[in-house]
């Protein structure tokens, strides 16, 4: 996610430019350096399908019952069945099955 581009540039540039940017690996991880760095905002972008949610979901109630003011969630977390609809529908690509975690209904 480091190297996406957004409207205004990406995090990798806004490091580069002096951006107070690390790199965590897991939602824990964002967690633990809120704890590390009580001065600091620490702001974690979530991204992934509904199976990463939850965890970032508990992180978020740890850092409220810890009392963690500092740590904030960007979530871009998304639905795997609408995505799944949508190359579907396109047309443009061919596809003969799809292999999901915890799949156990096709809407």
């Amino acid at each position: 996610m480091i190297r996406v581009p957004g409207s205004r540039g990406s995090l990798e540039r806004a490091k580069a430019a002096g951006g107070r940017v690390a790199i965590c690996y897991s939602v824990l991880e964002a967690l633990d350096l809120a704890r590390q760095r009580p001065q600091e905002l620490i702001v974690f972008a979530a991204v992934g399908f509904e199976t990463t949610a939850p965890g970032t979901a508990v992180a978020v109630e740890t850092a409220r019952a810890e009392g963690l003011t500092n740590f904030l969630v960007l979530s871009g977390h998304k639905w795997v069945l609408p995505a799944m609809d949508a190359l579907l529908a396109s047309g443009e690509v061919r596809i003969d099955g799809f292999l999901c975690p915890a799949m156990s209904a096709w809407s």
